[in-house]
């Protein structure tokens, strides 16, 4: 076996034996030595190797146990041990170097690194040169791309006094090489060869690290020894190259000042308005530390102070002790920073947390001042207020008692932020005067007194008002104004109107109640309308709220009257003239004062010799024609209050009276008397007598025919003037349709005329005879068969 598989050690045995034979041939025959030769096999027993898997870049070492086994009965030695192949630059031996031996039965270990320098399977061939063979064994190992890498891999403190502490704030440690798996690193610790001087502060634990995430950490050194110190920040996850390592260093040394302080608490403040502590400052160091300034920083600095401060130094080794004052500016929990400055090295401005409390004893009412008010004689009031605690923990109070008043409780209790209602009670005071009185308010913890004035008036309002007199004229009204005036300071209120027996008089919209304000007045007016011309008295009594007060008020009423002459004028005139005839006011007394705005009245004369020019025209009863009419007054003494203009016509008669009747006051009443005018008639023939007219004449319409008419009426009429005649019909509505006959008559005569229908639609019409004295009206009815 040992020849078939090494032809070269074949031939190296097979010329050995050669030149043993041709130079000593007959010594070996000769030899008498009783040492046997043998040709022995070494045998040996290697095995493949699988790296497994290494993160590309890094190295892996594996410990190969029984790397070379010697199975054999003999020792052989091991000469060479080399890689060959592609990826032989991959591995490589660490330890177990050969030459050497091994003895039958034993093996030998080997550490072999595996450096992987791409993604994916690497492999090469082991070659081990023996005495006796040479051995090949296959070694594989797949190299994978990392996870996640050490961003820093030293982090080194420095210098650092000992007992000090220095942070490394937001360090970069560890990166996710995804970009976008996220990792889950599942133990964050310190190990060996110093876990306790490096600490974390923040970052640490588990943790997830997004898509190309990093994670930033607060380290801290704090030497508890001199000296250079290291240790590691392990990172542990699932996949190759768990635990990441970080390596920290550090050096402790000992040759500065080294301060430290010290503040004991304030003690809880509740009565008390300030309170004081101690300081104590030591030297740990080795030099003498110089302590330059103290101050207070923070939102609450000013609360705290160190009196009397003035630099000092320090021994080593030694201490110092300050008084620490606190007087807080308000309630609560008050903060800030006690900043010393020094030469300690390296925290020359150290800062210290200084917090105290100031608790309080506080009971505030709604109201300072209670006040009541203006209060009728004896007239109760009640009214609440409310107290409430303030103050930041539990308070009871007592109530001060007062004559006239009571208060619902004279303890209170009251839990931090609650509130509580107290009712007081004023019982009323018969004099009248000012009200001056103080409830106080009084802690039982601290004493702490609250004061809370009452005041008020006890006042019986006042109102006033005038007398009145009203003068107005009989049948018209006059009024006046009666002034209610409060001249106290208390609104009065009166509820219901006064009593009034005489009808005469009457209060104009009033409203009631009707409120008056404090010093302040109201009117009302007064409306007296006389009757006759008698004076009147009555009182008027007034109620007013509060206090049931009442005032009398006195009313007189009188009255005159107001007269004067409403006349009108006289006047001539021929047949056809145009006249106006004026309408006076004469002597008029008080008569805008009666309220008198003007006057009707009823003129009547004869029909035959006047015709009214102007509407209205009136009405004509038993040859006499009416006309009202409706005079205005425009305010002068000799007032002329219109003209009326008229057409003379040759009536039944030469003369006749202008009579004005039926005459009433618009208004107002007056005492009215009148002077009637007349009318002449001028151009009378008295030639055999006085005459007008044809005595056995007739004038107007004889007959209508037919009547109903269709397509046309016969009129008949007679007339006896000499003037303008004219006959018109209208319809209903007053409108005029047909003028059937329209001439100036030269002396008496009877006709007929025949007027066409046709064009008139069925109805019934209104057919008018005039002439220049007479108005006469007919109706007319039309059919359509």
């Amino acid at each position: 076996m040992f020849l078939k598989n090494n032809k070269k050690l074949l031939l190296i045995f097979l010329a050995l034996i050669t030149i043993i034979s041709s130079r000593s041939f007959a010594q070996i025959q000769s030899d008498r030595s009783d040492t046997t030769w043998s040709i022995v096999m070494p045998e040996s027993l290697v095995r493949n190797l699988d790296m497994k898997q290494a993160l590309i870049g890094s190295a892996k070492d594996s410990l190969v146990i029984d790397f070379i086994i010697n199975t054999g009965k003999y020792k052989f030695r091991v000469d060479s041990i080399y890689f060959r192949g592609m990826d032989a630059s991959a591995f490589s031996l660490v330890s177990g170097f050969p030459v050497y031996s091994l003895e039958s039965g034993s093996s030998a270990n080997a550490e072999i690194r595996f450096v992987p320098s791409r993604i994916g399977l690497h492999s090469a061939i082991v070659v081990i040169i023996t005495q006796a063979d040479t051995l090949n064994l296959t070694i594989v190992g797949e190299g994978v791309q990392p996870r996640v890498e050490i961003v820093s891999k030293i982090i080194d403190f420095g210098k650092v006094v000992i007992g000090n502490s220095k942070d490394s704030l937001r360090a970069v440690t560890i990166k996710n090489l995804s970009p976008v798996t996220p990792v889950t690193i599942n133990l964050t610790k310190h190990n060996k060869p110093n876990d306790i001087d490096f600490t974390t502060i923040a970052g640490g634990g588990t943790f997830i690290l997004g898509g190309g995430q990093t994670k930033k950490m607060d380290l801290r050194f704090t030497p508890s020894d001199a000296g250079r110190t290291s240790g590691t920040l392990e990172f542990y996850f699932d996949g190759i190259g768990s635990p990441l390592q970080v390596q920290l260093f550090g050096e402790g040394i000992k040759n500065s000042p080294k301060i430290s302080a010290n503040l004991s608490s304030f003690p809880d403040m509740i009565c008390l308005n300030s309170a004081q502590t101690d300081l104590t400052i030591s030297n740990t160091g080795g030099n003498p530390l110089f302590i330059s300034k103290i101050a207070f920083s923070g939102a609450n600095s000013t609360d705290f102070s160190v009196p009397g401060f003035t630099p000092l130094t320090i021994e080593k080794d030694s201490s110092k002790k300050l008084t620490v004052l606190f007087i807080p500016s308000q309630t609560g929990i008050r903060s800030a920073s006690l900043d010393i400055t020094c030469n300690s090295d390296p925290d020359s401005v150290i800062s210290i947390p200084v917090t105290g409390r100031k608790d309080s004893v506080s009971l505030s009412s709604s109201t300072n001042i209670i006040d009541l008010g203006i209060l009728c004689p004896n007239e109760t009031k009640d009214t609440t207020f409310l107290i409430s605690n303030t103050g930041t923990v539990e308070a009871s109070a007592k109530i001060s008692s007062l004559p006239d008043f009571t208060v619902n409780t004279t303890l209170l209790n009251l839990k931090e932020f609650e509130k509580q209602n107290v009712s007081l009670h004023f019982s009323g005071r018969t004099n009248e005067g000012i009200i001056s009185e103080t409830i106080k308010l009084t802690d039982t913890l601290c004493n702490f007194t609250k004061e809370i004035t009452i005041k008020g008036i006890i006042q019986k309002p006042v109102i006033t008002a005038n007398d009145i007199s009203i003068v107005s004229f009989v049948g018209s009204f006059k009024d006046e104004e009666i002034v209610l005036e409060n001249t106290s300071d208390r609104d009065l209120t009166i509820n219901n109107p006064p009593t009034i027996a005489d009808n005469r008089f009457v209060m104009i919209s009033p409203v009631f109640p009707m409120f008056i304000p404090a010093k302040s007045r109201k009117t009302i007016q007064t409306r007296y309308t006389p009757t006759d011309t008698l004076s009147v008295t009555i009182k008027l009594t007034f109620e007013a709220s509060p206090c049931s007060i009442q005032k009398d008020v006195t009313v007189t009423g009188s009255a005159t009257e107001s007269s004067a002459i409403l006349m009108i004028g006289s006047a001539d005139g021929k047949v056809g003239d145009i006249i106006e005839i004026p309408v006076y006011l004469k002597n008029p007394i008080r008569i805008i004062q009666s309220g008198t705005t003007g006057f009707e009245a009823d003129l009547s004369f004869n029909s035959t010799l006047l015709v009214p020019m102007e509407e209205p025209k009136g009405n004509v009863l038993n040859g006499k024609r009416i006309i009202p009419l409706n005079l205005q007054i425009t305010g002068s003494n000799n007032d002329e209050l219109t003209r009326l203009k008229f057409f003379v016509c040759l009536g039944s008669d030469s003369e006749t009276a202008l009579a004005l009747d039926n005459i009433k006051s618009i208004n107002g009443k007056v005492s009215i008397s009148k002077i009637d005018g007349n009318f002449k008639l001028l151009g009378i023939c008295y030639e055999g007598g006085k005459r007008l007219i044809e005595p056995d004449g007739k004038i107007g319409v004889i007959t209508l025919s037919p009547n109903p008419a269709n397509d046309e009426i016969n009129i008949t009429f007679s007339s006896i003037e000499k003037a303008l005649t004219e006959i018109i019909i209208y319809n209903i509505l007053g409108e005029k349709v047909i003028t059937a006959y329209s001439e100036v008559i030269s002396k008496p005569e009877i006709r007929n005329i025949t007027v066409p229908t046709a064009s008139l639609s069925a109805g019934t019409y209104m057919i008018i005879f005039r002439t220049q004295t007479i108005l006469e009206s007919y109706n007319l009815y039309i059919i359509k068969k």
